[in-house]
């Protein structure tokens, strides 16, 4: 079975997420493949700062990148607003500016 793919209005979601919270101007989204990547940062060496994976038609799984960039799984499932909600309230840090 083909995996399903992250569209533009998935993008957006996340887009207009970040942009209605003012701590958090200093990041941006994009798509790859069935992803949505969170990081900041000069485009040519981004800073990963979480990924959200669809995995089903409305589920999504939320991966947090370590101290070395590096993304790691999480538990977490849901819809990718929930995830969202969940990232900024239950992980704020992950989401803190990096020098």
């Amino acid at each position: 079975m083909a995996s399903l793919r992250a569209d533009e209005t998935h993008l957006d979601e996340v887009e207009d997420f970040l942009e209605s919270r003012t701590q958090y101007k200093h990041l941006k989204a994009r798509r790859r493949g069935d992803a949505i990547i969170i990081e900041s940062g000069a485009k040519a060496d981004p800073s990963t700062h979480a990924r959200l994976r669809r995995i089903s038609a409305q589920r999504w799984s939320l991966e947090m990148a370590d101290h070395r960039g590096r993304r790691e799984p999480t538990p977490y499932t849901g819809t990718l607003e929930s995830l969202l909600t969940q990232l900024a309230s239950d992980f704020p840090w992950a989401l803190e500016a990096r020098e």
